[in-house]
């Protein structure tokens, strides 16, 4: 699961967290949730342009 955080509020939904960031003009994170509870960065969520991230090392990776 993906959680998008701007502010102190948390977003389950990057359209949302893009209009809260317009809104307000605050900064908005990106983290990675694992079921177990593990969690990743992965940056900042950026307004223009694709927010994909590549995890270096990623559990369910194929590559070797």
């Amino acid at each position: 699961m993906t959680l998008y955080y701007v502010g102190d509020e948390e977003f389950t939904n990057l359209t949302n967290a893009k209009a809260k960031m317009t809104a307000t003009g605050l900064k908005g994170y990106k983290v990675k949730v694992y079921s177990n509870g593990e969690w990743i960065p992965c940056g900042e969520i950026k307004l223009n342009g694709s927010n994909r991230c590549k995890i270096a090392g990623e559990r369910n990776s194929n590559q070797y």
